[in-house]
């Protein structure tokens, strides 16, 4: 609050708008500070934070905060009284707003697909993002399945390693039915995570003996080409 009056003693700080897990940043304008220097803060609404000294002049508050905090907005208000014992008394405590964003999570569906050591059988593939870590027990307590093709199905959860920290989710066992079925897939994200509340994606599974079209996709946003799914494995010596 009143950024101006402070150009002497701030040289910059974190805007408005935290993403998920960033503290709070201060750049002071000269170098008064560091590890052991002790600072006195307070937040309203109060929340429950950690000051830390990431150099002499740079320094970073960390809230900590329940469930329920995000999306709320509040006021930090730092003592720099002991940064700058001559700054002047209408200036000593300076005040600074900010909320902090949910942890988004994203979901990427492919089509199903059909095992291939299993006749009748066919597996989802889904590619899961989130900025929170969440173990394997948490994930597969996101989904439930519904519908015939459900009664056999398993979800497995893989970590794909890569720097993305994409996590992969398969559903396998699907069986195909005598007649066409839909299998409905639903998750419910948690109210601390961008995207709150129930959604639900619906695939058809083909028949057994049936051999379908299920849909196709782009490979890529630049590319004309496109990838065909059908219901089973086509033979490689066809025409």
């Amino acid at each position: 609050e009143n950024a101006d009056l402070y150009d002497e003693y701030i040289l910059a700080h974190s805007p408005g708008s935290l993403k998920w897990g960033n503290p709070f940043v201060i750049d002071f304008t000269r170098e008064v500070g560091g590890e052991g220097k002790e600072m006195s803060v307070n937040t309203t609404p109060p929340v429950k934070g950690s000051l830390k000294w990431l150099s002499k002049s740079r320094l970073a508050f960390h809230p900590n905060l329940e469930k329920s905090g995000y999306n709320k907005r509040y006021t930090m208000t730092l003592d720099l009284k002991s940064l700058y014992p001559e700054i002047p008394q209408k200036l000593r405590y300076a005040s600074f707003r900010f909320q902090c964003e949910p942890a988004r999570l994203s979901l990427k569906w492919e089509l199903p697909r059909p095992e291939r050591d299993r006749q009748n059988y066919m597996y989802l593939h889904v590619r899961l993002s989130s900025e929170e870590d969440l173990t394997d027990e948490q994930i597969k307590k996101l989904f439930w399945l519904e519908g015939p093709s459900a009664k056999s199905a398993e979800l497995l959860v893989s970590r794909s390693g890569g720097e993305d920290g994409d996590i992969n989710i398969k559903i396998i066992n699907i069986e195909r039915q005598e007649s066409a079925s839909d299998l409905s897939v639903r998750w419910e994200v948690p109210e601390h995570l961008a995207g709150t509340g129930t959604s639900s994606r619906h695939f058809n599974i083909p028949a057994k003996g049936d051999f379908v079209v299920l849909g196709f996709e782009r490979t890529s946003d630049e590319s004309n080409n496109f990838r065909v799914y059908f219901s089973d494995f086509l033979d490689a010596s066809q025409d």
